[in-house]
């Protein structure tokens, strides 16, 4: 079985998929303050039910010789070793963003030869990815640009206007800055059926 965790700044999610990539389980809990510790629990119960072959972890942070830095959300202070391997099975770590718009991508079926595609995700902080000229730029740390203003102003109905403002003035520099073919969000500015119209609107032309 391959399991792909997904740890956020609130919540900590697993699925379980067959060796034909079809998705059997999906699980979803609070993230505890040792999501170290709360990962290796997971694959102990995970593995007493299902044989474990390939283990991925995307988590909001950049990885670099097995070690973390930019992981507050998650409660990982710079410079924290991961856990390297789970009983022999290497577990294999990705940015978040990168995590989320290579998924984007493969969801819409997006054709990505030649073209510049920024990933916008909105949570508890904010996660990025970019493809430029076809190709994942990774640990792109683009979503510092919007990340401050929205902890401190987390998208209501009673705010939306001055937020969408916010970050369509953000997406237009940045449209023009990096020659955007394609600009993909996602999150819980779902839950706002106007949120994407006000955004198109604000977008400088």
């Amino acid at each position: 079985m391959n399991i792909i965790f997904d740890i956020g700044g609130t919540n900590f999610r697993y699925h379980i998929f067959d060796d034909s990539n079809n998705q059997l389980h999906i699980h979803n809990q609070p993230r505890e303050d040792n999501v170290l510790e709360q990962l290796i629990d997971s694959l102990d119960k995970i593995s007493i039910m299902y044989n474990i072959k390939y283990i991925s972890v995307s988590i909001a942070g950049i990885v670099n010789d097995n070690k973390i830095y930019g992981c507050m959300n998650a409660g990982l202070e710079d410079d924290t070793l991961l856990i390297d391997s789970y009983k022999n099975i290497k577990i294999n770590y990705i940015n978040d963003g990168d995590a989320f718009i290579l998924g984007e991508i493969n969801n819409f079926n997006i054709n990505i030869n030649g073209k510049n595609i920024l990933g916008i995700i909105f949570g508890t902080g904010v996660g990025c990815g970019l493809i430029m000229n076809g190709k994942l730029i990774k640990n792109c740390e683009i979503h510092k640009y919007f990340e401050d203003y929205m902890k401190k102003n987390k998208l209501t109905n009673y705010n939306i206007i001055q937020v969408c403002k916010f970050i369509s003035n953000e997406l237009s520099r940045l449209i023009e800055l990096l020659n955007l073919d394609y600009v993909i969000m996602n999150g819980y500015i779902n839950k706002f059926d106007l949120f994407e119209e006000f955004v198109r609107s604000f977008l400088s032309h």
